[in-house]
């Protein structure tokens, strides 16, 4: 089976665009769906995150998603905050805030995101 036929899970990308308020006040508005995905979550990944990123992340998944697919950190993203993803999986639809993401192989391989549960 290809890397793409492992990508079971559905993905709703959101991300945080910045506005201005009525008193023209720059603000953070609510997350806005920017994009739709396959992708894979595997949960409690921490040898992987490890092993992947080089480095120790603060995450408990790791999600999967094929080449090209524009996910954003924290630290990259315009506004700071990192996107957020909506996955629905076999049993449950559940959020995740990104907290890394990396071109997997540096060669269009695929991206993976190191995520952590996200409490709304």
């Amino acid at each position: 089976m290809s890397y793409l036929g492992h990508l079971t899970h559905s993905c709703i990308i959101k991300r945080s665009v910045p506005g201005f308020s009525a008193l023209y006040q720059p603000l953070l508005g609510a997350p806005a769906q920017v994009g739709e995905s396959v992708c894979r979550r595997v949960p409690n990944a921490v040898r992987i995150l490890q092993e992947m990123f080089g480095r120790n992340i603060e995450a408990t998944g790791v999600v999967y998603f094929p080449a090209g697919t524009d996910v954003r950190p924290g630290t990259t993203s315009d506004n700071g905050t990192g996107d957020i993803l909506v996955i629905t999986t076999e049993t449950a639809t559940e959020t995740w805030h990104v907290e890394a993401a990396i071109d997997a192989g540096g060669r269009g391989r695929g991206v993976v995101a190191a995520v952590k549960r996200w409490n709304e």
